[in-house]
């Protein structure tokens, strides 16, 4: 009897090992795969919409421009970024600890969330080529992407990840850049086929996909706001004193303002259209008192436009919420035969727009700013603050309405801003000449309302979402443009 007791409870403590070890097992299993799971990202859209569209290709690339390791290779490799040993990481926390509690009392350190830090340097070595010293050139202490000699256009297959982002449908962009038709294109005939890439040397870089891998705006988003929480947590360890250093800078959007004329707008719409679904708030301008037409302004004799002309600043419904879009006269113009022409809500446009996504980055449109009576009270009304601006875009001269402006200047020199802006004017140009060099033409909008095609703005979608990933690329490797 004893003996059948001793062998029961042996069998019994037993069991409870082994469902503990299965249950420890699988919870790691469940772990593991999480963690691959956000490294690698899935990016595809959350919510259907009608900017999404059935063309929408979810095959993985060809990679045509080389073969990469497998993601799981990758990161079960001892180079791979997770693959830090434990005693590391246990130290590295430690000392984090430390720090913390060294700060004073009434300060709080920020806190790096190194999930996203992983991600980042898992990016970097699998696009090692988008990142090569072949790619820049330096100029006095400036980090220039060198893309007059290394922009080119390639077909990248028909698999290439999400091909097309968007179609005609996307509410945010204007109906005269669409180059719907009802036909179905051989690949290669239509303009969201062609790519744009980077080719110097023996190096070479996947702009779409790497846009993809980053995670599109709000991946770039988290990425840009950990480095900036880096940069915060140097500051108050070198100073604990320093309470500037944290006030509140850790929790706001990457800021990004872009000032310029229409081929500027077209790239913000673009990024709204291409990730429609990530769109955390949205506003445009609404029963404006001024035109921005040519006619229009040279009407006004010189005076600038005042604070009461702007009309409201709000958020626009979406032609499928309901009253207020429709379809307006002279819009189907704009629309070939037999392709469904867009609802349009009226009395919006986006000469001043803003746009945020996913809560982290944040992108404020305004054309020709030097057009404007009061700068600041401008600012105002679209809750910005010059001094709190990551990043600055502009074209068409528009960045000397800030340099003539001294208080204005010192205010988007805080954050050096100023000093890292992009000038995308003769981008543009080049994107134009490097279709024509290695297409053979240019994909500008050619819908039956362009009085002589191909219009010089792109088609959507087409060569402005190649200008979306050209600017992820560039605010993601603190790369520049001149």
């Amino acid at each position: 009897m004893k003996n059948l007791f001793r062998f029961t409870l042996k069998v019994s403590i037993l069991s409870l090992f082994v469902i503990s070890f299965v249950l420890v097992f699988q919870e790691d299993l469940i772990a593991k795969k999480s963690r691959i799971q956000y490294l690698l990202g899935d990016y595809s859209p959350k919510n259907s919409t009608s900017c999404g569209s059935s063309a929408v290709d979810s095959h993985q690339h060809d990679d045509v421009l080389g073969q990469s390791e497998s993601p799981d290779a990758i990161l079960d490799s001892d180079n791979s970024p997770n693959s830090t040993n434990s005693s590391e990481i246990d130290t590295e926390e430690a000392a984090d600890t430390a720090t913390a509690e060294t700060a004073d009392s009434h300060q709080q350190v920020p806190q790096v969330d190194r999930e996203i830090l992983l991600k980042d340097e898992y990016i970097r070595s699998r696009h090692a080529g988008c990142f090569a010293d072949s790619m820049y050139m330096k100029r006095n202490g400036l980090k220039l992407f060198d893309y007059q000699r290394v922009m080119k256009y390639s077909l990248l297959g028909k698999n290439v990840t999400k091909s097309v982002r968007y179609n005609h449908l996307c509410p945010w962009m204007k109906s005269r850049y669409n180059c719907a038709t009802s036909e179905t294109k051989e690949y290669g005939q239509s303009a969201h086929d062609w790519k744009l890439t980077f080719e110097s040397e023996s190096d070479q870089c996947d702009l779409w996909q790497l846009a993809h891998d980053i995670g599109g705006p709000v991946g770039l988003g988290n990425i840009l706001k950990q480095r900036r929480l880096q940069n915060l947590a140097s500051a108050s360890s070198a100073n604990p004193d320093n309470t500037a250093a944290t006030s509140g800078d850790e929790q706001r959007p990457y800021t990004v303002v872009m000032f310029g004329n229409s081929y500027v707008r077209q790239i913000l719409e673009a990024f709204q259209c291409s990730w429609a679904h990530e769109v955390t708030d949205s506003l445009l301008q609404k029963g404006a008192k001024y035109s921005i037409s040519v006619a229009a302004l040279k009407a006004r004799n010189g005076a600038l436009v005042r604070t009461d002309e702007l009309g409201d600043i709000e958020r626009m419904p979406m032609p499928w919420e309901g009253d207020g879009c429709e379809l307006l006269d002279n819009e189907d113009k704009f629309y070939a035969e037999n392709v469904t022409v867009r609802r349009r809500c009226e009395g919006y446009d986006n000469n001043i727009a803003v746009v945020e996504f996913g809560n982290v980055l944040r992108f404020v449109y305004i054309f020709r700013p030097q057009i404007f009576e009061d700068m600041p009270a401008l600012f105002e009304r679209l809750d910005l603050q010059p001094e709190k601006v990551d990043a600055m875009i502009c074209n068409d001269n528009q960045e000397i309405a800030i340099k003539n402006n001294i208080e204005l200047k010192h205010r988007f020199s805080v954050t050096g801003a100023w000093d890292r802006q992009m000038l995308m004017g003769m981008v543009y140009l080049r994107i134009q000449q490097f279709q024509k060099r290695d297409i053979g033409q240019w994909f500008g909008a050619d819908n039956p309302g362009m009085n002589s095609p191909p219009d010089i703005h792109g088609c959507m979608p087409g060569p402005p979402d190649d200008q979306v990933n050209l600017i992820l690329y560039l605010l993601y490797s603190s790369g520049i443009v001149r």
